[in-house]
């Protein structure tokens, strides 16, 4: 697995099944089981054959795994709503006034060209108030 800083370490399903336990506390147990889900990632890792894959994408992997299982009881597909906000939120800036800056620097990955994604008049008044804005706006 590739961690979001870049650095390596070995996938273990015991932090897999940890997460699942974690972000199900107050869903079904009786229908709802974490070994279930790692199980199934497992398997479908194995059949995809990856060498390495990014913590992002495993979180994906196992929020889509999760939610197939939304089938067998809705609260799986609650628990794969969980995963991938907890994954968004290990993914989103701290601060709003730095969001806001990626936005409008954005490049186009095909070509490179600048690609805002805000307006120029957005980001300066963002960055005209860095102080109030990363202030007020609490995620």
């Amino acid at each position: 697995v590739i961690k979001r800083d870049g650095a390596e370490q070995d996938l273990v399903a015991d932090k897999l099944h940890r997460r699942c336990s974690n972000l199900s506390t107050d869903l079904d147990v009786d229908h709802v089981d974490p070994h279930e889900i790692v199980k199934r990632l497992l398997r479908s890792l194995e059949l995809q054959a990856l060498d390495k894959i990014s913590s992002q994408q495993l979180d994906d992997l196992l929020a889509e795994t999760t939610c197939y299982l939304g089938s067998h009881h809705p609260d799986y597909v609650t628990l794969a709503g969980r995963i991938t906000i907890s994954n968004l939120h290990k993914c989103t800036k701290e601060s709003f006034s730095h969001v806001v800056a990626d936005l409008y620097h954005h490049a186009n990955p095909r070509n490179g060209q600048p690609a805002p994604l805000v307006s120029k008049e957005v980001f300066d008044i963002v960055q005209a108030n860095k102080v109030e804005f990363d202030g007020a706006v609490d995620w």
